[in-house]
């Protein structure tokens, strides 16, 4: 085997044409797994570029391995792929995407270097030999459709076979948000693109393994992909710190018997972590935020190990490596600490809030607060509590969480010279930047969300009722009621007004619109030890407050309970009365008392959280700028607040990943397949998973841009006398599966109005 180590342009640049064998399994990657996590990890790599570091960052992608294959003369050479074809295909999706969208933007010169790295020369290739890369055949077809020079920078028309087009149009639609990102000139337009192109021609790196004669290609496979089992970076960072250690004639075994072993064997290290996306060992996520607390920058989880070499191990200052050693383990206990403290104390609350917020990247500014002796505990207590409140108000306002890696280094960088007076300096940070996307918001921004924007199925339930619970705690520290650390974990958020409030409340003299506002904000949702049932859950206000006085000591229905009616009126007492209460609970530091800092006012355009529904008022003109995730979350929370507000009880997704809620009512059950659309065009449902039946229903969520979003609950059976609009498409070539379709255009939309819900998801925008 010849191995070397090379960057996209030293394996794509020559004429040549990497096959991958028919009997190699097809195209599998996704988003979530692949595609999400590549494209962050070169967002960092060009972040690290555009600083204009001396030092470029490269980004190690993994190994290929090849085989070589008689190359008949005056061809480019041919080399078969044993393994590594998902690599390959994806990086040239990503290189194609890259150049299309270059040349979009009229970055004509980088669009034809990009293009080199796709295409062999037209001189020397025609046809489809002019690919560089070939993959299987289930894929040919869909390869060469996003590949070809004039392939739309959107999705084409999907093969549901592979997600070849998924891969090309997530790459296409993440380098246009990326170059497009805060309004650039012209020239920062072109400057990005040319560092794009940079990043992916010479800062991507392969092991590219090349086979020689004699070498066993099957047993090579099995190797890399099925035995042994893979070493964690902080098993590579043990070895390489022991070895130092060895070579400097240090006790190895005592370091490892006394300082080491002591806190790296313990089964909390081992412990499988869910962060974000992915299940990693603790281990790992304390390297990780180990070192952007001790590099000052951001680190990726998958160059673990090679930053801690090169910035670390390798740098002159920490030749003595058996302080290297110490200072890891005392770090690491540190971070373990975070959750051994003592329950009910406000570090111990900041960060269990912190894992409901799922927001582990300010953990590495915790992690400085703490290993240092220069930081007294009252200051850095205040700082931890500045930080909370700074990341509860963004969550409740619905405010994105991308930037927060860049801003977590800037303040880390201010904190390093104010140890001795953090809170100041966390104070004067946070209120102060002049970033739209991280803005502290403010009483009268908070107050104005809270009490005027529906809050339930637009903020993840685990917060609001984290939020109630954080009331309910403080409210007993008011009235001297059981002095209590923490309160259940059972407790379930209901609404005291029931989301099918038509059945038993009259609407007075307000209207249905109004009403189903009210229903869905914060003065109308409170907290029980777990769910009433149905009866009474949706009961007429005697039976329901009842019903809370009976199952519930909280103080927080206490108050409820106490009202003899409850109306808008109530609910937008109380609304203003928590929003106040939580005003008070996480302060922004201008009424904080904390800090003598300068507080700016400046309040920027936010965009919604990723992965996160955005807040009914993000805007409903900026529909194109979700991503993938962001608009399945909206159009399942959109679908589901409907079916509730048109008298159905529903359950699901039935998991992460499914787009299929249930939906009961009058005891009928309706599987209601939610199907999104941000274009007038054509979307369909497979028949596999979408058979006629009284129960199902496509549940069509349309998002126009500088629109209200249109729902439409199509009962399967529209579907048994086919139109121009509800089409039946067999595909008796085979070319792809069975599908019912639906044919959006304005012409479409009013045909579709017999089946459009109307509730309060659809007013009020």
């Amino acid at each position: 085997m010849k191995p070397a180590t090379n960057s996209l342009l030293d394996i794509f640049n020559t004429d040549v044409r990497y096959v991958v064998p028919l009997y190699q399994r097809p195209y599998v990657w996704e988003e979530e797994r692949h595609w999400q996590p590549l494209w962050e990890d070169l967002e960092l790599v060009l972040e690290h570029y555009l600083a204009g570091n001396d030092e470029p960052a490269r980004h190690f992608l993994g190994a290929i391995v090849l085989d070589q294959e008689d190359t008949p003369p005056g061809q480019p050479t041919r080399r078969l792929v044993i393994d590594g074809q998902q690599r390959l295909t994806t990086l040239q999706l990503l290189l194609a995407a890259a150049a299309r969208a270059a040349e979009h933007d009229g970055a004509e010169s980088q669009a034809r270097l990009l293009q080199r790295l796709t295409w062999n020369d037209p001189d020397l290739a025609v046809g489809d030999d002019r690919l560089k890369v070939w993959p299987t055949n289930v894929n040919q077809a869909a390869f060469r459709d996003v590949m070809r020079p004039d392939a739309a920078l959107t999705a084409v028309v999907d093969d549901p076979r592979n997600t070849i087009h998924e891969a090309y149009a997530y790459f296409a639609k993440a380098i246009g948000d990326w170059a497009h990102a805060d309004e650039p000139t012209g020239e920062q337009l072109q400057q990005r693109h040319a560092a794009l192109r940079v990043t992916l021609s010479n800062l991507l790196q392969v092991v590219s393994i090349n086979l020689e004669p004699g070498d066993n290609a099957q047993v090579i496979f099995e190797t890399l992909n099925a035995r042994g089992t893979p070493l964690l970076a902080m098993d590579l960072v043990k070895n390489a710190l022991f070895y130092r250690a060895q070579r400097a004639s240090a006790d190895v075994d005592e370091l490892n018997s006394s300082v080491w072993e002591p806190e790296f064997n313990r089964d909390y290290w081992g412990e499988r972590i869910v962060q974000g996306r992915l299940r990693r060992p603790r281990v790992e996520l304390f390297l990780m935020h180990w070192l952007t607390m001790r590099l000052r920058r951001t680190v990726a989880a998958t160059e673990l190990f090679a930053e801690f070499r090169a910035h670390v191990l390798d740098r002159p200052e920490n030749a003595n490596v058996e302080d290297l050693i110490r200072e890891l383990s005392h770090d690491a206990s540190v971070m373990r600490h975070f959750d051994e403290l003592p329950a009910g104390t406000p570090e111990a609350r900041f960060f269990r809030r912190l894992e409901i917020l799922d927001t582990s990247t300010v953990i590495p500014v915790a992690l400085l607060l703490y290993r240092s002796d220069r930081v007294p505990a009252d200051a850095r207590r205040r700082a931890l509590l500045m930080i909370e409140s700074w990341l509860i108000r963004r969550a409740l306002c619905g405010y994105t969480t991308r930037g927060y890696n860049r801003l977590v280094v800037d303040l880390l960088n201010r904190l390093e010279a104010n140890l001795d007076r953090p809170d100041h300096c966390v104070a004067e940070f946070l209120s102060s930047t002049d970033v739209s996307s991280a803005t502290w918001p403010t009483d009268d921004e908070l107050m104005r969300v809270l009490t005027s924007r529906p809050l339930y199925g637009w903020v993840n339930q685990r917060r609001i009722a984290m939020v109630l619970s954080a009331i309910e705690l403080e409210l007993r520290s008011d009235h001297k009621v059981e002095d209590i650390d923490a309160l259940p974990t059972n407790l379930t958020i209901e609404h005291v007004m029931p989301q099918r409030w038509r059945d038993h409340w009259s609407l007075g003299s307000t209207d249905e619109e109004a009403r189903d506002q009210a229903v869905q904000r914060l003065g109308n949702l409170t907290l029980t030890s777990g769910p009433l049932n149905s009866a009474l859950s949706n009961g007429p206000w005697t039976s329901k407050r009842a019903a809370l006085a009976q199952h519930s000591i909280l103080l927080l229905n206490q108050q409820i309970t106490a009202r003899e009616h409850w109306d808008e009126g109530a609910i937008a007492d109380r609304g203003t009365e928590l929003a106040s209460r939580i005003c008070a609970l996480w302060p922004r530091e201008e009424n904080a008392g904390a800090s003598d800092a300068v507080v700016g006012d400046a309040v920027g355009s936010e965009h919604p959280e990723e992965g996160q529904a955005p807040s009914p008022e993000s805007s409903a003109d900026e529909w194109s700028r979700l991503d993938r995730q962001q608009l399945r979350q909206m159009a399942l929370g959109l679908a589901r607040a409907a079916l509730e507000s048109a008298g159905y009880e529903v359950t699901g997704p039935l998991d992460e990943r499914s787009n299929l809620l249930i939906a009961e009512r009058n005891g009928t059950t309706l599987e209601a397949h939610v199907r999104t659309s941000r274009n007038l065009n054509y979307t369909f449902l497979p028949k596999a998973s979408f058979q006629p039946g009284a129960d199902r229903a496509a549940l069509l969520v349309v998002l126009l841009d500088g629109e209200p979003p249109r729902l439409y609950l199509i009962p399967s059976h529209a579907w048994q006398t086919p139109d121009a609009v509800l089409v039946d498409r067999e595909y008796d070539d085979l070319a792809s599966e069975p599908e019912w379709g639906i044919n959006l255009s304005v012409s479409g939309l009013q045909q579709l109005e017999c089946f459009a819900l109307r509730s309060d998801v659809t007013r009020g925008w």
